[in-house]
């Protein structure tokens, strides 16, 4: 069966781990809220859907589109300075060839789609933000029912990646060059741990 490639965005394609948390904190405090300073406490925001992790971190419904508006400015204006991981490029291009691409984010539509065209990214047909729907389960659910017959396969860097793919059906992929460890995404049971991008190109040749 030919795969049908979903892939996160921040920790899988762009390196962004850093200017991520920084413009979280710098927009939760400017909205007076706790800022996530901590290592920790930001990577536990991701254990589950970013959504959730942000409302436990005290951010409310009534606040969280300003939030999520004020980091997608920052993270617009920082792009030059979160470039995608090397050979992501390469790989999401090779794989577009033979199969269907698509990005799926908790991040911003607008903002994927202009880092996607600022470093020539080739191969993506579509961008699901954060913005169009929240649940990335739902997103990849969607995607499943407009390919039928294809293997669905979920390329993400947290637990709540792996855990969000197995919900909605598809195979989950670790990246561990992401943003949680190997140890933390082995407890989302991954159907495969991918170690660099280019093992993505043998995925489907490993299990025929």
């Amino acid at each position: 069966m030919k795969p049908l490639w979903m892939f996160d965005f921040d920790g899988v394609i762009a390196d962004s781990l850093e200017i991520f948390r920084a413009s979280l904190a710098n927009t939760c405090s400017g909205q007076g809220i706790p800022a996530p300073c901590d290592s920790d406490i930001f990577l536990r925001i991701f254990d589950g859907n970013m959504i959730d992790g942000m409302k436990g971190l005290g951010v409310s419904a009534d606040v969280l589109p300003a939030v999520l508006s004020g980091m997608g400015l920052r993270l617009a204006n920082a792009m030059d300075r979160y470039p995608p991981f090397p050979g992501m490029p390469d790989v999401l291009a090779k794989l577009a060839a033979d199969a269907p691409v698509y990005v799926i984010t908790s991040n911003l539509t607008a903002v994927v789609r202009s880092y996607i065209d600022r470093y020539g990214i080739r191969g993506v047909r579509d961008v699901l933000g954060s913005d169009r729907e929240p649940s990335k389960q739902a997103k990849i659910s969607g995607l499943i029912a407009q390919w039928p017959g294809r293997q669905p396969v979920y390329v993400g860097d947290t637990l709540g990646d792996m855990e969000e793919a197995h919900a909605a059906g598809a195979l989950a992929v670790a990246a561990t060059w992401g943003w949680h460890d190997k140890a933390r995404l082995q407890r989302g049971r991954p159907d495969h741990v991918a170690l660099r991008p280019t093992d993505l190109l043998n995925l489907f040749k490993q299990r025929e």
